[in-house]
């Protein structure tokens, strides 16, 4: 359709045009998505249609959203509404209201998020619309989550059963990867099962690759708070190594820092500052908090207590609204940890406001009851007292918590005790860096000096995954150069069987 689509009228063009810009989005090609929707939203102003051109905006906007563009996605949707709301042309402006209740509440404005979605919500009834009424449920129900209301639970699942009676495929996905995020957000975790098996299937059954992303790098976070580190990393570096996620980058790329931190990988400092670069570019909450508290940790690991209180000056300043109460009590546990005076705020759970107040049995009966055998051992190593550190010890040799472990291992040292339990000894990766089979192939290919180009012509991929793989192996490697990859491969043996 799109090869002969220039030989229609501008109007139609653009309709081809606008249908293939969610093709592609559905794809998960967002740069390809946000280049097109923009040539339809230039046709639309040639043709001077205004409610047409209004929905074209729309649609510009989430494209722009994913490919971590907020402030374009808000421009554009707001100027869509500004359009719409003069001509009563209800279809286009609740589909407009959605899309602005979107960006509001993923910008962590939930309160105008829930006004705009019930406005959007009432148009998709008004009109029969039941895709608008499911995308406003959507946002309806995760601003209410963000604000720790449990009713948007919910409303979530209440979006998800109507988009699926719709066959609104797209906005069902979204309804399951929105309480996914909401309920890990609140610390729910013991809920969070179901509907990652459920979002995951569905992701997988209809092929909705982002979303996939997201609910797997939730899965990998759950897994590593249930102490199931191996399965986690597996997990976090099949998402790095596969296409570019967009907006979402920063989940995975956090998610596998954070655990590298925890076992002592130096691979950990480069991840951990792009999940930082791309989770500030959001502007939103989540994804701030999340890589924030990693490299809180990761500093408090390596002992430097002063960058740790630096590092949490934005994560702290974006965590002060309801609904980030956990956020806000991880990154103070992790500063009372360093010694720096904090006082638990009200609504911290519990606990994080047992340990920052001192009582580190409180906080260790919270965290198995939670079955978070990480953080269970950090409260026990806060006691001070032999049997508990040694307990301690043993609980995070298991894990592979080296870091963490070596802390503990000096505490005891202080206290004079000669005899401690041998390291265990490391396991070794199929290869040093961590690279999977199609990097190494990648790197083998940098290493004898060929371009992105002439690797994917030899690989018969296409440039931009080869472009994806050169930057997973930087970032493995710790390196900020192509040479200096060829070089750290050279240095780490990766190269000597392929």
């Amino acid at each position: 359709m799109l090869a002969w689509s220039g030989r229609l009228p501008a109007t139609q063009r653009a309709t081809v045009l606008e249908e293939s810009v969610w093709v592609l989005y559905n794809l998960s090609r967002f740069e390809e998505a946000v280049a097109r929707a923009g040539k339809v939203v230039a046709l639309r102003e040639r043709t001077g249609d205004p409610p047409s051109l209004g929905q074209a905006l729309t649609t510009l906007s989430r494209m722009r959203y994913m490919v971590n563009d907020p402030a374009g996605s808000e421009e554009a949707v707001t100027r869509a509404v500004a359009l719409l709301e003069p001509l009563g042309d209800q279809e286009r402006l609740g589909r407009a209201y959605t899309y602005l209740a979107a960006i509001l509440k993923l910008t962590d404005r939930p309160g105008e998020a829930i006004t705009v979605a019930r406005r959007s919500l009432e148009l998709g009834e008004a009109t029969g619309q039941q895709d608008v009424v499911a995308h406003s449920l959507n946002y309806l129900g995760s601003a209410l989550l963000d604000l720790g209301d449990p009713g948007g639970a919910a409303e979530l699942r209440r979006a998800a059963a109507v988009a699926r009676a719709a066959s609104s495929y797209e906005y069902a996905q979204r309804a399951y990867t929105n309480l996914v995020e909401g309920l890990y957000r609140l610390g729910r975790y013991d809920e969070l099962d179901q509907p990652l098996a459920d979002g995951l299937a569905y992701a997988r059954e209809y092929g909705f690759a982002s979303h996939e992303y997201n609910l797997e790098a939730h899965r990998c976070m759950l897994a590593t708070l249930r102490g199931r580190w191996d399965e986690a990393e597996a997990g976090l570096r099949r998402l790095l190594a596969g296409e570019d996620p967009g907006v979402l980058a920063s989940f995975g790329l956090s998610a596998l820092g954070r655990l590298l931190a925890r076992k002592g990988d130096p691979a950990a400092t480069a991840l951990l500052e792009q999940a930082w670069r791309t989770a500030a570019r959001t502007n939103s909450v989540q994804p701030i908090a999340l890589a924030g508290i990693a490299r809180v940790e990761a500093a408090w690991l390596a002992g430097d207590h002063v960058a740790a209180a630096e590092l949490a000056q934005v994560p702290l300043e974006r965590t002060e609204a309801g609904g980030a109460e956990r956020y806000r009590g991880e990154l103070l546990r992790y500063l009372a940890r360093c010694g720096h005076p904090v006082d638990a705020p009200a609504g911290c759970p519990p606990e994080f406001a047992l340990g920052i107040g001192g009582d580190w049995a409180g906080a260790a009966a919270r965290w198995r009851s939670l079955g978070a055998p990480y953080e269970h051992a950090l409260e026990l190593a806060a006691s001070g007292r032999q049997p508990e550190l040694l307990a301690s010890l043993a609980a995070l040799d298991r894990l592979g918590a080296v870091a963490a472990a070596n802390l503990v291992r000096r505490d005891l040292r202080r206290m004079g005790v000669g005899h401690l339990p041998r390291r265990p000894r490391q396991r070794t990766r199929t290869n040093p860096a961590g690279l999977t089979d199609r990097q190494l192939e990648v790197l083998g290919l940098l290493a004898e000096g060929l371009t992105n180009a002439e690797i994917a012509g030899r690989l018969v991929v296409s440039v931009r995954t080869v472009d994806h793989h050169v930057a997973a192996i930087l970032a493995k490697l710790n390196v900020g150069s192509r040479r200096e990859a060829a070089r750290a491969a050279a240095d780490l043996g990766a190269l000597a069987n392929r």
